[in-house]
């Protein structure tokens, strides 16, 4: 049986659209992303992604679903790459297109991988 209310359940904080929960989706994108900066390319260092962490309160590294969220950014920027490759074939695009899908299929070693910003 489903019971329609209108107020939310108890517990932690509702959303009840997509819409409504942006703020959290962009929190939690942005630790993400410099996260992966540390854990997948070594653009950071350690250092640096502790004093991050301790700044935003939580390190992301250890929530359960950060390598979701980690495989998901890390694939965007591997289709960026390959879109702007297949734009500017002289450039090092195509070069680091190919790098990125080694390394996602697991061909190129464990992470952190030599990728360079794009």
């Amino acid at each position: 049986m489903i019971i329609l209310s209108d107020r939310p359940p108890a517990g932690p904080p509702f959303c009840g659209a997509p819409a409504e929960c942006w703020w959290a989706r962009a929190i939690v994108e942005s630790t993400a992303n410099v996260a992966i900066k540390h854990t997948s390319f070594s653009w950071i260092t350690a250092n640096e992604y502790t004093e991050f962490a301790n700044a935003v309160g939580q390190d992301i590294t250890t929530t359960p679903n950060f390598t979701l969220f980690r495989d998901i950014r890390e694939l965007r920027m591997t289709c960026f790459l390959a879109q702007h490759a297949a734009e500017h074939p002289h450039t090092h695009a195509p070069h680091e297109a190919r790098l990125r899908l080694h390394c996602l299929r697991g061909n190129h070693g464990p992470r952190p991988w030599p990728w360079n910003p794009a």
